[in-house]
This record gives structure tokens, C-alpha cells and sequence, in this order.
């Protein structure tokens, strides 16, 4: 079958490293990122020390460097091939492929974010753009290059750069794990802290793994790649009606007003019954994307969804306080707030501090009540605290349980079975039919199994992934018919 390529850079890299490993002998002053920097920018080309030196300090031989460029090469050649056959391209020495044809060519690849625009920047910088048919191995070169950039233009690696120094707030160059959560926030994205946290799962990142600009580029290249990837399958092979927009896009990770999706349908043509393609729904989710992030410049970071709840707990707990009726909050109401919407924060004393130096910052004007900028603020920045606490929890969970990565993913793919949109939760009757493929459910088997839920849910009658775990823990230890600490399958 097709091996996908959306491993991008670290594909080639790792593959690289490998063979390297195997086939050393001797050293020579050549690194694995120079040489593989000249081979993207001249790909058919007999590989050779990058101008500058190495920048990282690590010495191969010359047998090992020759033979890691050409299994590097032949792979991505078998690959591709394989790949140009399933979409039925033809492979020969003559013109083969339109450029039109490399959006679904790339997609086929792995990269589901790629577009028509995106084609046409690669095409220039490969010096292909003014070519109508392109050759086989002009398609290697394409592909090579677009591979090796993650999929990611110059235009948009220079974005991530900038945003990279503007969280590394010490300027260490490195960022810590927990900023991935508000940085692909920063980006538009509505992910859940379920979804970033099974995507650092995934990326195999533990809670104290620092990571590098060229390691964040990667991983945010990877995310944007992987955000696709449920609403993909919903287009395999068919066309999608507008009036299903919504829900597609709750796929990808958007909590989208009505408002939002309707402005939306009308840039669709504003027809329920059109029928929508891939191309199509990608275009008006990079317009809904730019949308949430102007709604999140003017709202200290809130999208219109968030504004609107928080505007509705905002008025259910405030005041007429001010000279002409105006609404403000009272410290007290604000403790009241916190303490509901976060009730966790009183269990934990430096979280519980945090959260109390906001409350004074978030007083701007220093006048002991807060209107509803000031809250929406403190609402925000207490929501970034509880995302980086939460995927620092889930990280650290796995090792205080005693269970590996390849077991949480296990336990993750068990749990996908009911959190079908990546919502991060399940109730009892979904716990209960997930069970029934494991046990003999009779009826007490799950009055049994409601105790033990109860047992770990947080009181609001259903378990997030991590209560899940526990839950998991619990019943192995003890036994409960028959599953033991055997790893789920």
C-alpha cells in the first residue's frame, strides 16, 4: 500500500539517522541537517557539504552519507510512485502530471492542508511555475521540496517565527511543551485540551520536553496537517451538502457561532443543498479560521462563541454599580465566579496563587470592581493557566499510573470509539456499551461499573480522558471480571 508521508521533515530526517546509525565506521565533518539541506534544494543531485559548516554537532562517515542520500531518495521514489499509480497518474520519461493535479497528489501524500495557492508558490521556487506538463522527475523534485518544507510556504514558516519569539518570553530560544496549547490557539484554532494533549501523545512529548523553533515548526506544520484529518474521511469519495458546514466543522475543532456558519453559507453560494468538495470546504475553513482571529485580537484572545458565554455569566453575576447603571462585578461575585467555572483551583495552592495575582491584575483602573474588559481578561488568562496545567496533568498522568505510551494509546484508541469528535468526554451508557466489547455486561456487571464511574467522575456525569485512565487503572488492579492488567488490544 501507499506508506503516507505526513511525517514530513522528521520522515526524511529519521530515515536518514537510521542508516546512518547502521553504517558507521568513520568520521568526517558533514551533519545530518546540512547535507539533507542541500539534497531539498537540489534533489536529484549528488549529495555534498552545505556551504557553512554543520550546525548540529554530529560527525558521519562519507559511506554511511552517500548510502543514507540514496535510500532516502529511492523511498520517497517508491513512495511517490506508488502513490501517482493509486490515483491512476501515469509514470513515464515524458510530461506526466498538470500542475493542477499535485493539490491531490499532496493530499494523497499526507498533506491535507495543501492548495491551489500553496501548489503555485512550491512551483516557483522549484522554478517549475511557467511549465503547462510536468515530468516524473520534475514531480520527485516538487514533492521532495514540499516535503522537506513540511508542506509549509515561506510566508507562513516566517509567521510561526514571529509568534515563536513572542512567546519565548526569556528569550532561551526554546519553548516549553505546555505552550503548544496557546500558541495553535493563537493561530485560530478551537482544539480542546483533549485534542492537544492526544496530539503531544502522539508527537511522543513528555512535560518537561523543551522544544527548539525548528522542532515547533514541525510539530505546528503536524497539527495543521492532523486538524484535517477526521473531515477528510467525511469527503472520501462523495461531495458534502453546505447545510452540514457546522458539523464539519466541529470536526476540525471550531466551536462556530451560528452567526459564524451562516456568513459562511453565503460565501458557499448560501444554497443548503450545494453540494460542497474537499477543495471547497478547505477554503472557507481558512476564511473561518481568519475570522476567529480577528475576533481573537479585539477580545484578549476570546473567539465569538467564548465572548458570548462569557458575556451571559458576566450579566447573571454583576451589578448596576456605576454612576448611569453601568455593570460591574464584585470580588466577591468574582470569587464566586472562579470557584465555578475552575473548581479545581482551590485544591491546588500555586494554581490557586496564579489565579489570584490575575484577579488584582485584571483590576486595571483599581477601582475594586471589574467591568465586563476586565473580566474578559481574567477569563481568558485563567483559561491559558488551566489548558498548560492540563496538559502538563495528562503527560504526567501516564507515568504516575504506571502505564507506557503505547498503552495510553491504546487506551485512546478505546476511547475514540465513543468520543467519536475528540469532545474529550463519555457518560455511563457510553462507558457501559464500551465495556460490552470487552465483559459479559449483565445487569450486574453494570450497576458494578456505574460504581466504579462514580467512583472517579468529578461530579458532572461524565469522564474526560484522564478520569478515564484512572478508571481504567482501577478496574485492572482489582481484577474486575477478568480484565486484569493486561493492556487493552
Amino acid at each position: 500500500g501507499v506508506v503516507n508521508l505526513i511525517g514530513g521533515r522528521d520522515f526524511i530526517e529519521s530515515l536518514a539517522a537510521e542508516t546512518i546509525r547502521r553504517t558507521q565506521h568513520g568520521k568526517v565533518d558533514l551533519d545530518i541537517r546540512s547535507w539533507m539541506e542541500f539534497l531539498a534544494s537540489s534533489p536529484r543531485n549528488t549529495p555534498r557539504q552545505v556551504a557553512g559548516g554543520p550546525r548540529v554537532e554530529r560527525k558521519i562517515v562519507g559511506s554511511a552519507f552517500l548510502m543514507a542520500a540514496r535510500i532516502v531518495h529511492e523511498k520517497l521514489l517508491r513512495h511517490l510512485q506508488a502513490t501517482m499509480q493509486v490515483l491512476e497518474m501515469s509514470i513515464g520519461s515524458g510530461p506526466v502530471v498538470k500542475p493542477t493535479e499535485l493539490v491531490t497528489l499532496a493530499e494523497e501524500l499526507g498533506f491535507l492542508n495543501v492548495d491551489p495557492e500553496k501548489v503555485s508558490e512550491f512551483l516557483t521556487m522549484c522554478e517549475m511555475h511557467e511549465l503547462t506538463m510536468l515530468t516524473f522527475d520534475q514531480v520527485y523534485s516538487f514533492i521532495f521540496r514540499f516535503v522537506w518544507s513540511n508542506g509549509l510556504t515561506d510566508t507562513e514558516v516566517s509567521e510561526i517565527h514571529r509568534a515563536f519569539r513572542r512567546f519565548d518570553a526569556d528569550g532561551s530560544g526554546t519553548l516549553e511543551v505546555a505552550e503548544l496549547a496557546p500558541f495553535i490557539r493563537w493561530m485560530g484554532y478551537q482544539a480542546t485540551q483533549y485534542r492537544i494533549y492526544c496530539f503531544a501523545e502522539e508527537a511522543a512529548l513528555e512535560e518537561d520536553s523543551m522544544l527548539t523553533l525548528e522542532e515547533f515548526v514541525g510539530l505546528v506544520a503536524k497539527f495543521i496537517r492532523s486538524s484535517l484529518a477526521a473531515v477528510s474521511k467525511v469527503f472520501k469519495g462523495r461531495e458534502v451538502k453546505v447545510a452540514d458546514l457546522g458539523e464539519l466543522l466541529s470536526l476540525v475543532g471550531y466551536d462556530a457561532t451560528e452567526e459564524e456558519v451562516a456568513n459562511l453559507k453565503q460565501k458557499a453560494g448560501g444554497d443548503d443543498d450545494r453540494l460542497l468538495d474537499f477543495a471547497e470546504f478547505k477554503r472557507l475553513e481558512r476564511l473561518h479560521r481568519k475570522v476567529v482571529r480577528v475576533s481573537m485580537d479585539e477580545n484578549h484572545g476570546c473567539t465569538s462563541a467564548e465572548l458570548r458565554r462569557y458575556r451571559a455569566f458576566f450579566n447573571e453575576h454583576c451589578e448596576a454599580l456605576g454612576p448611569r447603571g453601568e455593570q460591574f462585578m464584585t470580588h466577591a461575585a468574582m470569587r464566586k465566579v472562579l470557584s465555578t467555572m475552575f473548581p479545581d483551583t482551590q485544591l491546588d495552592r500555586e494554581r490557586h496563587a496564579k489565579i489570584s495575582a490575575l484577579v488584582r491584575d485584571a483590576d486595571f483602573d483599581g477601582n475594586g470592581i471589574f467591568d465586563f474588559n476586565e473580566f474578559l481578561w481574567l477569563m481568558r488568562k485563567v483559561s491559558d493557566i488551566m489548558d498548560r496545567d492540563n496538559l502538563y496533568m495528562g503527560l504526567r498522568l501516564k507515568k504516575e499510573l504506571g502505564y507506557s505510551h503505547e498503552e495510553v494509546k491504546q487506551f485512546r484508541d478505546l476511547y475514540a470509539l465513543c468520543d467519536e469528535d475528540l469532545s474529550g468526554y463519555i457518560d455511563a451508557d457510553e462507558l457501559c456499551r464500551l465495556f460490552g466489547n470487552l465483559v459479559d455486561m449483565d445487569g450486574s456487571a453494570e450497576l458494578e461499573l456505574l460504581a466504579r464511574f462514580k467512583a472517579v467522575d468529578d461530579g458532572d456525569g461524565q469522564l474526560d480522558f484522564w478520569e478515564f485512565l484512572h478508571f481504567m487503572r482501577n478496574v485492572q488492579d482489582e481484577n474486575w471480571r477478568g480484565i486484569g492488567r493486561t493492556s487493552p488490544t
